[in-house]
């Protein structure tokens, strides 16, 4: 059977269309079991990062109509959008694709080593909500050894990289010495966790982290000795932070641009360097054009 990906990514489409085809944990079992009622489609793994959404199916080549329309659906796009920022890899073409993928040389950050661990999180919830069977899996198991063989057999692997880290990169090109800078991070995932690191690794003394459950904010806050407030309370607590760096598995903004407002006042319009690498997006996009003495930067 025809082995087919559908999908947008960083390479094709905006932030703002590749936020309305985002697929979170939360409904992924849901999105497989969707696609699998579609006529045909035999295997389903979705792969939905904050830089790509790809659909990986095993179906007869008539699937291939169907899946491009539910994706289109989800999406809410228009023709036009679609025929502009989707695309279709097939056969050979697709398992070139998806070992470019595993080995960070699709990314958005080249070499980023964090896709890795995102494509085994993909198959393991299909696995679990009966998306995967043998096609799927031998690629799978296949695209992992290949992004182990290039990160130890070629010089990629040296310096591993990742979005968090270069977002650390970019917070110390602005501020220099971070020591006595204050970070709010909002969210407790793994990307929250290796900006912590980061962080921490750089010498920071102020961190706060924010999270919709304080349990998991407590357990991150005591790994870098950092303050950990619930995320109904990051209003109180915006106003202390140089740098903010947010990624929730969130639906809807959490920070808004009256919120920012309050903020800068309180601070009397010291500047804020703000980083949203959630999609969708965890910064309402009014709160950039509203405040520029804080500068908003959302990874497209």
């Amino acid at each position: 059977m025809p082995l087919l990906i559908t999908g947008i990514s960083h390479h094709t489409a905006t932030l703002e269309i590749r936020e309305k085809i985002a697929i979170t944990s939360i409904d992924y079992a849901e999105r497989v079991k969707e696609l699998l009622e579609l006529d045909g489609i035999e295997e389903v793994v979705i792969v939905s990062t904050c830089n790509r959404t790809e659909i990986y199916s095993v179906g007869p080549k008539q699937s291939r109509k169907q899946v491009h329309q539910w994706l289109q659906a989800k999406g809410g796009l228009s023709d036009s959008e679609m025929d502009k920022h989707c695309y279709v890899h097939e056969r050979e073409r697709a398992v070139h694709h998806l070992f470019r993928v595993a080995g960070g040389l699709d990314s958005l950050v080249l070499g980023e080593s964090q896709i890795v661990g995102q494509l085994k999180d993909s198959w393991q919830m299909s696995a679990e909500a009966g998306g995967i069977e043998k096609v799927l899996d031998r690629l799978f198991q296949h695209a992992f050894a290949t992004g182990k063989r290039i990160r130890s057999k070629t010089r990629i692997g040296e310096h591993p990289v990742s979005v968090a880290y270069t977002t650390v990169m970019l917070a110390k090109q602005i501020f220099g010495n971070l020591a006595s800078k204050t970070v709010i991070l909002v969210g407790a995932g793994e990307m929250v966790e290796l900006c912590g690191r980061h962080l921490h690794d750089k010498g920071l003394s102020s961190l706060i982290i924010a999270n919709r459950s304080i349990e998991r904010a407590n357990e991150l806050a005591e790994q870098f000795g950092a303050f950990a407030v619930s995320l109904n309370d990051l209003p109180g607590v915006l106003h202390r932070a140089d740098i903010l760096i947010s990624s929730t598995a969130s639906l809807e903004p959490v920070i808004y641009a009256d919120t920012v407002k309050t903020a800068l006042k309180q601070r009397r319009n010291q500047p804020m360097f703000m980083v949203d690498i959630a999609v969708p997006r965890d910064i309402h996009p009014d709160a950039s054009p509203c405040c520029w003495t804080a500068g908003i930067l959302c990874p497209a």
